[in-house]
């Protein structure tokens, strides 16, 4: 059994079936574009602080590449502190959450009403099509600077473009990155049928043949997670 995976971005994929990979890229392109977001938005290493979950395997990772970058004194896991009891000061404090955002989202929302401007990181999880995060992000509005690294936006080509407004003529619904990733995964997999070869075995002649809609693959990962550049999706921007 050969399986595509559109789910987050493992970092044992491989270990656990090698006859399986994920559209998903690494974690740690997620946490370069992270990086870089925080650099963008100004966010030294005295403002920022991390929130961790302890139960996932992929916020640890975050939590130690967090701590090798920042330090443990901002370092915090959401099982034993609130999001609205970190000392955060308006106008100047970033919050990278390496939560699942239906897991944090009632710290956040008790953490909106404190009505400070902030620079909120999440992680690739927080699918900014979802009716939850859109009223989130209603009552922080125009409070919060807001990025999350994702896989997909409608703008990425024209072909996604076309995509989008396709989906939404037939399906009278915005098409969300579930969407998307559906799509590719579904093309690699006939592509694998069609050419008898192993999606593992995927290189970037491979991906050029394809008409896919998410992001320029150009290999595969250890994990299993094919390579490619995160983008980085912005809510909203509000002067810092």
């Amino acid at each position: 059994i050969r399986g595509i995976s559109i789910g987050a971005a493992a970092t044992n994929l491989g270990e656990i079936n090698l006859n399986f990979v994920s559209v998903a890229a690494p974690w740690k392109s997620q946490w370069e574009a992270i990086t870089g977001e925080l650099s963008r938005a100004g966010c030294v290493k005295e403002s920022v602080s991390g929130v961790f979950d302890p139960s996932d395997y992929l916020s640890r990772q975050f939590k130690q590449a967090y701590e090798t970058k920042f330090g443990v004194k901002s370092s915090f896991l959401l099982n034993t502190t609130s999001l609205d009891n970190l000392k955060l000061e308006s106008g100047k404090s970033c919050v990278f959450v390496a939560v699942n955002f239906a897991k944090a989202q009632s710290q956040l929302t008790a953490l909106a009403k404190k009505n400070l401007k902030l620079t909120i990181l999440g992680i690739g999880d927080w699918n900014y099509y979802a009716p939850e995060l859109r009223t989130l992000l209603a009552n922080a509005a125009p409070q919060w600077n807001v990025s999350v690294p994702t896989g997909w936006t409608s703008e990425v080509s024209k072909r996604s473009s076309e995509f989008a407004k396709k989906y939404r003529s037939e399906m009278k619904e915005d098409a969300s990155p579930v969407a998307a990733y559906t799509y590719d995964a579904t093309i690699m997999a006939l592509y694998s049928i069609c050419q008898n070869k192993e999606p593992r075995l995927f290189g970037a002649g491979d991906f050029k043949k394809m008409s896919l809609l998410l992001r320029d693959y150009h290999g595969i990962a250890s994990s299993n997670n094919f390579l490619s550049e995160m983008q980085l999706v912005r809510f909203r921007e509000v002067p810092r």
